[in-house]
């Protein structure tokens, strides 16, 4: 009787880690899938125009300006002297 549990027991496990098995390689050949996917639209996309047009690098520039004004707006406020 002994035996017989130990016996159905491995087989038991054994079919367990086989399906396992098979799960985690389907999982894998998904990702796979999904990482060569990404990797053609990341190619795609930069091989397409990506030139900055000139409204681009004004509003590029623009940004640049609100960026440092706020930080210089800053600066004095906390810097300022109390008197």
């Amino acid at each position: 009787m002994e035996q017989t549990v130990d016996t159905t027991i491995v087989d038991s496990l054994t079919k367990i880690s086989d399906s396992s098995i098979a799960v985690m390689d389907s999982v894998k050949d998904s990702i796979m899938t999904v990482v060569d996917t990404v990797i053609k639209v990341a190619d795609t996309t930069a091989t397409a125009n990506t030139e900055l047009t000139t409204s681009g690098m004004i509003f590029m520039g623009g940004s640049w300006v609100m960026i440092i004004a706020l930080c210089a707006f800053c600066f004095t406020k906390v810097f300022r002297n109390k008197n």
